[in-house]
């Protein structure tokens, strides 16, 4: 299938702006005590945030700090600071009225943009612009219905995705489980051709500035159930259409992505059927997987412990190492999986977080890695640092050899 898809920039902050509300202003209003990057190797407690403070979105800008947004208080209130890492200063940040931000990614004039609900855990039919040059939150108007699908009523576990990208011309696409959207030039959003609807898929830039959406859940033939998919869909910029390209091994949703530092993207756990935590119940997850888009051409690695986990964070180091952690696996919810490195072609395990913790936000930091957010068996604080450093000692692993594909999913 080929769909057509005009992008615009957006780049200047100059630029006309078209919103649903004035544009607001915003500044820092305080400081909290500072915390650094601790040890080298390893996790370690991050900065103290209020206790009343929850991260949902983070992202790194282009001047080195991390832009964290979340919600406040008990009549919740949508809160923003920055972070940074070189000494752990977080400053707030005041965020506009009514847009609780659910995701947050730099655009290539190293501005950022943010998806929003009007209240916490609602629909994402919101929008902002936070401007690094003057630290500044402004309004932009609502996404188009159809990008914020209704919650299925199966389990909250598949509940709509939203998923948002940077593009290499200065666009950004945000893809739904119905439809798609973009950002012009004025700061309005179109709708936008999409692939066929899918939810629980990863949205991925390539290094060739194209997006790939890998696996997901869909609708199953006799429209009650979800099953997992093995498609995939490449949105070439070049000519503003998405493509089906070579399919999966392994039925996917819940995994994560990396791109590796040959262009090649790396594809770890998720699930295969649509059990509500397939790692708990004793499902493993598929083996890990390589795209090399160039090729459209699928390398399977092999399973293991170190990959053997669902809602993990792969994080993409300075130097192209690729590091995973949290996730539910082990056969338990919460249950401890191992935190892992790949680099080169080669598997090793790193020192563990000590816990289970899955959908957690892990932003690069030099050599730390900014844990935020997620789902925790107990009660945990709302920023950790991980150490990553290429000195840490690390255990190598040998994957074992890939188990053959399922038939079908098994909704």
């Amino acid at each position: 299938m080929l769909l057509g898809l005009g992008l615009a920039s957006c780049r200047s902050s100059h630029a006309p702006r078209t919103t649903d509300e004035p544009p607001v202003a915003t500044t820092a209003v305080a400081t909290t005590a500072r915390s650094s990057p601790g040890p080298a190797c390893g996790p370690s407690p991050g900065p103290t945030l209020a206790a009343d403070r929850s991260v949902t979105a983070a992202v790194a800008l282009d001047d080195g700090t991390v832009l964290l947004a979340g919600a406040a208080g008990r009549t919740p209130r949508p809160w923003s600071a920055l972070l940074d890492p070189r000494t752990g200063a977080v400053t707030e940040v005041e965020m506009l009225p009514d847009r609780f931000a659910q995701r947050l990614v730099r655009t290539t004039d190293g501005n950022a943009i943010a998806v929003a609900g009007r209240r916490p855990g609602e629909a994402v039919t919101a929008s902002a612009r936070f401007e690094l040059a003057t630290h500044t939150w402004h309004a932009l108007p609502a996404l188009p219905a159809c990008v914020s699908d209704d919650v299925p009523a199966l389990s909250d576990q598949h509940r709509a995705t939203v998923e948002m990208a940077a593009l290499s011309d200065g666009g950004v696409l945000v893809l739904g489980h119905r439809c798609a959207a973009r950002l012009t030039s004025v700061g309005a959003w179109v709708q936008a051709p999409s692939p066929p609807p899918a939810r629980g898929f990863t949205l991925t830039q390539l290094a060739q500035g194209d997006l790939l959406r890998v696996g997901g859940l869909r609708t199953a033939a006799n429209d009650a159930d979800l099953e997992a998919t093995r498609e995939v869909y490449r949105f070439a910029l070049a000519d503003r259409r998405w493509t089906s390209v070579a399919a999966s091994p392994y039925y996917r949703y819940h995994h994560a992505t990396a791109v590796l530092r040959d262009g090649r993207l790396l594809v770890v756990g998720g699930c295969e059927d649509s059990g509500t935590i397939c790692g708990a119940e004793n499902t493993p997850a598929p083996p890990a997987t390589i795209y090399d888009p160039v090729a459209d051409r699928w390398m399977t690695l092999g399973g293991g412990p170190v990959t053997d986990r669902e809602r993990a964070t792969a994080t993409v180091m300075a130097d192209g190492r690729v590091v995973m952690l949290g996730g539910f696996g082990n056969g338990e919810e919460w249950g401890p999986t191992p935190s892992a490195v790949y680099d080169n072609g080669r598997w090793a395990e790193l020192p563990g977080l000590g816990r289970g913790g899955g959908q957690h936000l892990g932003v690069a930091t030099g050599d730390h890695i900014l844990i935020a957010g997620g789902m925790w068996k107990e009660h945990e604080p709302p920023l950790l640092w991980y150490g990553a450093a290429p000195s840490c000692p690390t255990t190598p692993v040998a994957l074992s050899p890939p188990a053959p594909p399922v038939e079908e999913s098994m909704p």
